[in-house]
């Protein structure tokens, strides 16, 4: 897995008042992180017109943005959380599907998008293990697709 993260514009708190680590919170070009993580999936076909499928993929413990370890709680440690996924397909024609997946992320694990702003913004600094945090919280993604394939190319 890889991940890359670049801030800009956030000057403000690039300072011992708001951050922990100063000269770590913007405008420091791309940082990369890599690891390594995997997936487990199914997939069955119930009917001629019907699939299912599920995929689950367990919490990936990746290394700290160095870079910008002044701007993400926990010192730039950023993981990537763990998701399950389930998802439909049913064939209308030879040629076109109509699919329907539901995804949940674990995004409370990970610790740097948990720690709210409020009461925070005035008792810790931003980049400290409970300190200010990108904020937010999305538990459910769902995805309706109508998927046609073109008569000019093969099957």
């Amino acid at each position: 897995m890889i991940q890359r993260l670049k801030v800009n514009g956030l000057q403000n708190f690039d300072n011992p008042l708001f951050s922990d680590s100063p000269r770590h919170v913007t405008n420091r070009d791309y940082d990369y992180l890599s690891d390594v993580g995997f997936t487990l999936g199914w997939r069955d076909q119930l009917a001629d017109c019907l699939g299912v499928g599920a995929s689950y993929q367990p919490e990936t413990h990746m290394r700290r943005f160095k870079k910008y370890e002044g701007f993400i709680a926990s010192n730039g440690k950023f993981s990537i959380p763990s998701n399950i996924i389930v998802g439909l397909a049913y064939r209308i024609t030879p040629r076109t599907v109509v699919a329907l997946d539901v995804q949940h992320t674990r995004w409370k694990q990970i610790k740097g998008l948990h720690n709210n702003l409020a009461p925070n913004l005035f008792v810790s600094k931003i980049g400290e293990k409970r300190g200010l945090d990108l904020g937010g919280e999305i538990k459910h993604l769902s995805e309706l697709a109508l998927i046609m394939k073109s008569m000019m190319h093969g099957k």
